[in-house]
């Protein structure tokens, strides 16, 4: 299984952002953008410091994208397409490059999401969030 790792860079009280790094390949930098820590309260808060197993998961509204598991009090955490903070409820998500707007954004979301994917052959890795 792989391991994938999320060092965030910007933690303030409007936005989480980070870069994923998936061990032992070499691939374009994907940014990550997520909310603010908010004491990990559910659809509130990004994700805390951990390591945690993420699977493949998709549904009716949410197709082949990846579920965070076991995170401590908190269920159904997705690695999902998204450009803005409007775009997440506590999800992850990927992107190519940061917007230069007002607003904090991540640009070609879904490019680097079909980067991740192709990279771990849509299966299960690890996430080691710091």
């Amino acid at each position: 299984m792989k391991t994938v790792l999320l060092k965030r860079f910007i933690k303030d009280e409007r936005v989480t952002m980070g870069a994923l790094k998936i061990e032992g390949v070499d691939h374009d930098t994907i940014f990550t953008l997520e909310l603010p820590w908010k004491e990990n309260k559910k659809s509130q808060s990004c994700v805390p410091p951990g390591e945690y197993k993420v699977v493949p998961y998709s549904s009716e509204k949410y197709t082949d994208v990846y579920e965070v598991t076991h995170v401590n009090g908190r269920s159904f955490i997705l690695i999902h397409v998204g450009n803005y903070l409007k775009d997440t409820r506590g999800y992850i998500l990927p992107g190519m490059g940061l917007g230069n707007t007002d607003e904090p954004m991540v640009t070609l979301s879904r490019k680097a999401m079909g980067l991740l994917k192709g990279s771990l052959d849509y299966k299960p890795f690890i996430l080691k969030i710091f």
